[in-house]
């Protein structure tokens, strides 16, 4: 049971550590995508304003004022040299911040051109004010570029932590399907076998003789039931211990199960009386199985104990019979063994 506990304890752990994971990559996924959308919100601005830029320009040129297009830009460029909340990259990005400084400067001298050009629009002054223009365009558009490009290098890396998640969440699927299959097949074994000898319990006991009873009427093949029990075990355990008692029962089911054929079924049904299902057997050839079974406990040096005999007690299965009844059968030829002498064999 502590390794059963042990084990289901050391996948939980390992869950557990799983599900924090994915609770981070889940924060920090959140938080790529709020960077991925300020990101864009960056790239929109800056794509507004090398636009505006050049509207500003043919707006001039055809002499239309544009002061509310201006201070549209001027906001927006103060808005990014001032860090304004969802109008800066969210990382040190020194590149991108040198170029908005740059086109910060350059838009501060194409004002000052387009203020000269209105009060004096001479050639001069028109070919300053396109050139500057340009010069605004071509900054904003590298600008545009630079953040584009950070902003895909964060989408790569924002792809690695989808993967990383999912990865997580297909290793916690394995895990619990590992734990619940684990658990089952240990709470199968704690409730089919005996945990001192490892042989069939008696809930086991009563599981498979129904279904070799059926089998056995179904095909119409025989079927056998031999119980035993240790000749004076109370004896064993009030003169050795129950300790000593413990290492007979286990010492006997060991012993038994390696005369007995794959097909049989060895189970402990109850403290020193244990049952075997012979299937496929007739009552003689049952019988022999029973004697050899006798002869090699007798025929062993248990410690200090020495000799160790067993009775045992032998039925056939008859056709449409109830379990209780082929049960009960075997169970009062035991008793007949004891009767005649123990260390014997009775049909």
């Amino acid at each position: 049971m502590i390794k059963v506990l042990s084990k289901s304890t050391y996948l939980l752990i390992i869950s557990i550590f799983l599900f924090v994971l994915i609770f981070v990559n889940s924060g920090f996924l959140v938080w790529q995508i709020s960077i991925i959308r300020n990101d864009a919100k960056i790239m929109n601005y800056v794509g507004i304003i090398r636009g505006t830029i050049q509207r500003i320009n043919k707006l001039e040129l055809a002499a239309i004022n544009s002061d509310k297009i201006i201070k549209k830009v001027d906001i927006l460029l103060r808005d990014f040299i001032d860090r304004k909340e969802g109008l800066y990259l969210k990382t040190k990005h020194k590149k991108f911040n040198k170029k908005i400084l740059s086109l910060f400067s350059y838009w501060k001298k194409l004002k000052k051109s387009i203020a000269l050009y209105r009060k004096n629009p001479i050639y001069f002054h028109k070919q300053n004010l396109v050139k500057l223009s340009e010069k605004c365009w071509h900054v904003a558009n590298e600008t545009a570029f630079i953040a584009q490009h950070i902003s895909e290098k964060k989408i790569r890396f924002f792809k690695y932590i989808i993967y990383a998640a999912i990865f997580s969440i297909i290793i916690i699927l394995l895990i619990i399907g590992s734990i619940k299959k684990y658990v089952s097949n240990e709470l199968e074994v704690i409730a089919s076998y005996d945990p001192l000898t490892k042989t069939f319990n008696r809930n086991a006991f009563n599981i498979l003789l129904n279904k070799q009873m059926k089998r056995s009427q179904r095909m119409n093949a025989p079927l056998s039931l031999i119980i035993f029990d240790v000749d004076s075990f109370k004896e064993i355990n009030d003169t050795h211990g129950h300790k000593k008692g413990d290492y007979v029962l286990n010492t006997i089911s060991q012993l038994i199960n390696a005369d007995l054929r794959e097909t049989d079924f060895l189970c402990r049904i109850g403290g020193d009386e244990f049952a075997i299902i012979v299937v496929d057997s007739t009552i003689g050839k049952t019988f022999l199985i029973a004697e050899r079974c006798r002869k090699t406990i007798e025929k062993y040096k248990f410690d200090e104990i020495k000799q160790i005999t067993i009775s045992l007690g032998i039925s056939q299965y008859k056709k449409n019979e109830i379990f209780d009844d082929f049960y009960l059968r075997a169970d009062n030829t035991l008793y007949k063994a004891k009767r005649k002498g123990k260390n014997r064999e009775a049909i």
